[in-house]
């Protein structure tokens, strides 16, 4: 009788499994977006907003009058300011107090569909409002709506208060969800290093690191001791950045 029941209990132990590996996800994804929009609350006004070094509403305003629409410049402004009559300013800055909040709810585990589904529209309009700049053009900010947006569906469609219901209790993620987050992060990793072949003939000559921990822009305390390292150490440290 024993027999047949030890896969069912296996399947069980991964299902419980991804269960908990997605809470953990999800969190951790929510403080990465309550961070992100902090950020953008405690800075973003001097960057984007009228005022501000590289301001975003002429960009928006030539958008607008130029025949554009929502699918060739995705945001929420669209929809918005039309029904508001909020001034371009206010709805950034209700944007980002909004996602705020509502990342803070995924933060203390609220997981559901509709709430990923709001951050991630948030933040994407925020990236949207910056692409006439640099300053929202890193390859993390694309990595973070599409980390943002498989986790809509991870997340599932229903209200779920993930710490108060039990973990059998709660469905396991489906398997199509897991593997395309499989695939993100191998592109990401392979990219990684495929962008650094390219990008610059130092990662080749592997002398990288004779200069970087002088030249990155947020270095570490021990950035200073790295620098001086002997240039053997440096030379195996760029075969183990591109191995990894």
């Amino acid at each position: 009788e024993d027999g047949p029941r030890e896969p069912q209990k296996n399947h069980l132990m991964t299902c419980l499994t991804f269960v908990q590996t997605r809470f953990v996800l999800l969190t951790c994804l929510g403080l990465v977006y309550a961070f992100a929009f902090l950020s953008a609350i405690g800075q973003n006004a001097a960057l984007f907003d009228l005022d501000g070094l590289t301001p975003s509403w002429p960009n928006w305003k030539r958008v607008s009058e130029g025949g554009w629409s929502i699918r060739s410049s995705p945001t929420i402004m669209w929809i918005v300011r039309p029904k508001t009559g909020l001034q371009y300013d206010q709805i950034l800055l209700l944007i980002r107090w909004i996602g705020f909040f509502a990342s803070v709810l995924i933060v203390i585990g609220l997981h559901c569909f509709w709430l990923f589904a709001l951050v991630w529209l948030f933040y994407w309009s925020i990236v949207a409002s910056a692409e006439h700049s640099t300053f929202y053009s890193y390859g993390w900010e694309s990595q973070m709506l599409e980390t943002g947006f498989l986790a809509i569906f991870l997340s599932g469609f229903t209200f779920d208060i993930s710490w108060l219901r039990k973990k059998k209790e709660s469905p396991p993620p489906r398997q199509s969800v897991l593997w395309l987050y499989r695939w993100l992060c191998f592109r990401i990793s392979l990219g990684a290093g495929l962008i650094k072949l390219r990008g610059s003939s130092c990662w080749t000559r592997k002398t990288c690191l004779f200069y970087h921990f002088e030249t990155q822009p947020i270095p570490s305390p021990l950035s200073f001791y790295f620098h001086f390292l002997p240039k053997s150490m440096l030379i195996h440290g760029v075969d183990l950045d591109l191995f990894v």
